[in-house]
């Protein structure tokens, strides 16, 4: 009550936002040495007023809302009431043209460390070229992402100006069905939310 002395009050949360960690589009300014502006990052996001919450969004990964954690707890990005962490995924699932995302926005109850070692180390990716090869599964995390990437580059030309964690992030795909599973684990009973984030999903049969 002494918080909203009004009751219940309508709060405008962003639940999709990139970080300079991002492996995909990544157009965020970098420093002298080409590494990742976070103090050009978060002094734009702590000029926002009128957001109460940000889902802190990542392919595969959870390393910009760790980040951000990390300076808020020093001080910093104080105009937010709550972050939490977005795991975006590419799907190998594919409707008319177009490959799927999904995203799980989880609660900011669970510890990185969890969200890493119980969901992302225990979902498998392959590459979108050959999604149904279940002998070329790897472990979601950097690394093997790097080591995708690495292989494609070294086969394909056209990869050859992007860096090996970006191609294995446009390359990588997880199932659906394994999603679901991994989820089912009990430390994540009730504690995340699914989003389908693409155009023209209401047209699945």
């Amino acid at each position: 009550m002494k918080n909203y002395p009004r009751g219940s009050e309508w709060r405008r949360w962003d639940l999709h936002v990139h970080t300079p960690a991002s492996g995909l589009n990544n157009q965020f300014p970098k420093t002298n040495d080409g590494g990742p502006d976070w103090e050009q990052y978060v002094t734009a996001l702590e000029t926002i007023n009128d957001v109460a919450a940000l889902g802190v969004t990542e392919y595969f990964s959870v390393e910009g809302y760790t980040k951000l954690r990390e300076l808020q707890a020093s001080g910093r990005l104080s105009n937010f009431d709550l972050l939490l962490p977005n795991v975006e995924l590419r799907l190998s699932h594919i409707m008319g043209q177009k490959r799927l995302n999904m995203h799980v926005i989880f609660s900011d109850e669970l510890s990185v460390e969890t969200i890493e070692d119980d969901f992302l180390r225990e979902l498998k990716f392959t590459c979108q070229a050959s999604p149904d090869d279940k002998d070329d599964r790897w472990s979601v995390k950097r690394s093997a992402l790097e080591d995708l990437g690495k292989r494609l580059k070294s086969e394909h030309s056209q990869f050859q100006d992007r860096s090996d964690y970006e191609i294995g992030c446009m390359n990588a795909v997880v199932n659906m069905e394994d999603v679901v599973t991994t989820l089912s684990n009990n430390k994540f009973r009730k504690k995340y939310v699914v989003v389908l984030a693409e155009e023209n999903t209401s047209m699945a049969s």
